[in-house]
Formats: structure tokens, C-alpha cells, sequence
């Protein structure tokens, strides 16, 4: 997902709309695939966490060392295979930041277009419209707002 995403074509607001449902749908399945692949990372590190706890325990008993809970467990967390599983781990868990953000960024843009379209349905970037009865008092309300009041003799 590129970042001109989130820049909406605020001339074709019809044609944003018309896109806006793929676009979240894209970035919510792109979510979902990050949080499976974070899932299966957080599995495999479990799974290296205890075999390498089956592992070194065999060590220490072959070796005949003295094991206790502690040593086994600051052995397993400094091997290499742990912790290039801790790393998957880490990296999985921010590609699904980082998806989470892209799916929220598109929720923003909806709101965003929703209030553009608001604004725009209620004319609110139209001129103030008067009868012919007013249309002087508007002129002059209106040269009065773009270069200050001036005090004239007509008045």
C-alpha cells in the first residue's frame, strides 16, 4: 500500500467513495495476514524456548553439571537460535503495527471524506446569497470584510 493512499482526490470525491471499500478491505486483509504471521512467530518461539530447554538440560545432565531453573533458562535465552526466534517474533509483531496503522490511516481518510462531503452538501464553500432587496447592503458588507470599513459620505 503505497502512501498516496491517504491523499484523497478532493476533486473526485464520487471516485474516492467508489474506492474507499477495497482499499480498507485490502488493509484489513493485509492486517489479518500480519497478525497469522505474528501468531505463528510467537508459536515458533515458544517452541525454540523449549527445545532448547530439553536440549541444554540433556547437556548439563551429560556433563553432569549442577542445573538449576535459572542457569537453563539464562542458557536458553542467549543462544543464537533463541534469539533469532525473539527477533521473527519482534519483527512480525511491528509488520502488524505498522498494517494496524495503514487500516487506521484509512479509517481517517473515510472521516475525512465524510466531513468534506458534509461541508460540500451543505454549501458551505458557496458565496452568501441574497435577494434583489439586499444585494447592495451584501456588496458593501462583503467590500467592507476585503479592505476594512471606510466611512463614506452616502452613510
Amino acid at each position: 500500500m503505497s502512501e498516496e493512499v491517504f491523499k484523497p482526490d478532493l476533486h473526485n470525491l464520487d471516485k474516492e467513495w467508489v474506492r474507499l471499500p477495497d482499499r480498507i478491505y485490502a488493509a484489513a486483509m493485509a492486517l489479518a495476514d500480519r497478525k497469522a504471521d505474528n501468531d505463528r512467530a510467537k508459536a515458533e518461539r515458544d517452541l525454540t524456548e523449549a527445545e532448547l530447554d530439553k536440549e541444554l538440560r540433556s547437556e548439563f545432565e551429560r556433563l553432569q553439571l549442577k542445573v538449576t531453573e535459572k542457569i537453563v533458562e539464562n542458557a536458553v535465552v542467549r543462544h543464537k537460535r533463541m534469539r533469532a526466534a525473539v527477533e521473527q517474533a519482534i519483527e512480525a509483531k511491528h509488520d502488524e503495527d505498522v498494517a494496524k496503522a495503514k487500516l487506521d490511516s484509512l479509517y481517517v481518510l473515510k472521516s475525512a471524506l465524510e466531513n468534506g462531503v458534509d461541508l460540500h452538501g451543505m454549501a458551505y464553500f458557496a458565496r452568501m446569497r441574497t435577494d434583489e432587496k439586499n444585494y447592495e447592503n451584501t456588496k458593501r458588507m462583503e467590500r467592507d470584510a476585503a479592505f476594512g470599513k471606510k466611512r463614506r459620505a452616502d452613510d
